[in-house]
Parts: structure tokens; C-alpha cells; sequence
């Protein structure tokens, strides 16, 4: 509801006094309210879960979630290379929390590459690192760190 309306609507109920009035007023102004998609309206309500059969989509903003779209069966169906895991679409390819299937989360060091963790090829920032590991990334430097382990971190002396 615009500025112009909600002035409208409120000197609508200041004029009118008698109970019907006010009751036409706010069913207007709940009308409204739905119609904005504001909490307690229609539109708030429908969100559909990826593959839930129970309940039927008419369009793509009725699925919840990114990589879901609403098929021609009106489900609601992960799109892609996406699998449904948690009630949400995740790529089992590439998620670092879900590689090659649900909940399968990757180490620190290691990344999510065609359904497999796999090691990082260079140690990242605060890694440990030494003379025997993997080189650090570009522009990393192996530094001394704080106690027994040196880091990779900027190239030079740590302050």
C-alpha cells in the first residue's frame, strides 16, 4: 500500500464513525495486506519443500529454495545436477558439506571436486606448512607461526 492510499484509508476511518464503517475499512485494509505478502496474508504461507508430492505448485515461486523449480506435475523438483538433502537442493559434485552425497562434509584443507574431497593442490592462509608439505598458494608465503608450526600467510616476516 502506497503513501496516498494509507492517507485515503485513514481519513476514511476518522470520518466514519459508526461500526459497520470501520469493519468495511479494515477488511480493506487486510485485503491489502495480502496482497503485499505481508505476514498473515496468503502469499506468506506457500512454500513448498523440494519433492514434497503432497502438495501441488503452480509456478516456481511457490518451491522453496534455490535450484528448485515447480515441473509440469506441479512438484516441486531440484533442478540440475542438484539432490535433495535437508530439504534443500545441493550439488554433490561441488557442495563442500555434501560431496558425493548427503551430509558427507569435506576436511578443511580439502574441497568438494566431481563428488569427491579431494586435498587442496596449495596450502591457504593460516595452514600449516613446512618443508615437506605442499607449496602455499600464490602469493603465500610458509612464515613462522605462533609455537611449534609455521602458517602460510603474506610473503615476509610475521609482526
Amino acid at each position: 500500500m502506497d503513501g496516498t492510499s494509507f492517507d485515503l484509508l485513514t481519513r476514511k476511518l476518522a470520518a466514519r464513525r459508526n461500526r459497520r464503517a470501520v469493519a468495511g475499512a479494515v477488511a480493506v485494509a487486510a485485503t491489502a495486506a495480502v496482497g503485499l505478502g505481508l505476514p498473515g496474508g496468503a502469499s506468506a504461507a506457500r512454500c513448498i519443500e523440494p519433492n514434497d508430492s503432497k502438495k501441488n505448485c503452480n509456478s516456481d515461486n511457490d518451491c522453496c529454495g534455490d535450484h528448485v523449480r515447480c515441473n509440469a506435475k506441479g512438484i516441486c523438483k531440484c533442478t540440475g545436477d542438484t539432490n535433495r538433502c535437508d530439504g534443500r537442493c545441493r550439488n554433490f559434485e561441488t557442495d563442500d558439506h555434501h560431496c558425493g552425497t548427503c551430509n558427507n562434509a569435506c576436511a578443511a584443507n580439502e574441497h568438494c571436486k566431481k563428488g569427491k574431497c579431494e586435498a587442496d593442490a596449495c596450502l591457504g592462509v593460516g595452514q600449516r606448512c613446512s618443508d615437506t608439505s605442499p607449496d602455499c598458494c600464490e602469493g603465500l608465503a610458509c612464515n613462522a607461526g605462533t609455537g611449534l608450526f609455521k602458517v602460510c600467510g603474506l610473503a615476509g616476516p610475521l609482526a
